[in-house]
């Protein structure tokens, strides 16, 4: 073994198929729109991949149909998957474009296959978030805890029914203290107060 050169290894190159070209990207996107529950179905028992299976082996005979290089069922998931990974991206950056201050030019259009995979995939988590979920993490501004609207106004309630209660059982010490400290860390209540 310790003989063998490195140049005499043989590299053995990987064939490539053809690039998908943008018709064959959209009738790709059109039957899988078409079977869009079952691809994106989070059940994984056996009946439900079974159909995953026959429904993907159903898009590769029609887009193989079409002519052009031949498709396998995995080259085509992997297609699917990384498109709409890039529809994503580019519906984010655009988001985040037009969101920005200080005018300029409007940020360019998605193109139409990206249009069209963030409407078929608009109520998947991935590009929505989860449905009636609280986001706790940093906010990039400051680097505190980036607190959510519905946090926010609990905490507020929460601050409102304390000084309540301090009034109701005249608890004045402890009252002023607790409103000091709130004051010193939540400008923004006390200063909607003061109106």
């Amino acid at each position: 073994m310790a003989d063998i050169k490195p140049d005499c290894i043989l590299k053995i190159k990987r064939e490539r198929s053809e690039n998908f070209d943008s018709a064959t990207l959209a009738f790709l996107c059109d039957e899988v729109e078409k079977n869009i529950d079952i691809i994106n179905s989070k059940q994984t028992n056996f009946i439900t991949n079974k159909r995953k299976q026959q429904v993907w082996q159903k898009i590769t005979d029609a887009v193989n149909a079409r002519g052009g290089a031949p498709r396998s069922v995995s080259q085509l998931k992997e297609k699917y998957r990384k498109s709409v990974s890039a529809a994503k991206i580019a519906s984010n950056i655009r988001k985040k474009e037009l969101f920005k201050t200080g005018g300029g030019s409007a940020p360019p259009p998605l193109s139409d296959i990206s249009q069209k995979l963030c409407e078929i995939n608009d109520d998947t988590p991935s590009f929505s978030g989860i449905a009636n979920s609280i986001e706790f993490g940093t906010n990039s501004n400051s680097g505190k805890l980036g607190l959510t609207l519905f946090t926010k106004i609990f905490l507020k309630i929460s601050f409102i029914l304390f000084i309540l209660l301090c009034k109701i059982t005249n608890c004045v010490k402890h009252m002023d203290l607790f409103i000091y400290t709130e004051m010193s860390t939540s400008q923004e209540y006390c200063c909607s107060n003061q109106d």
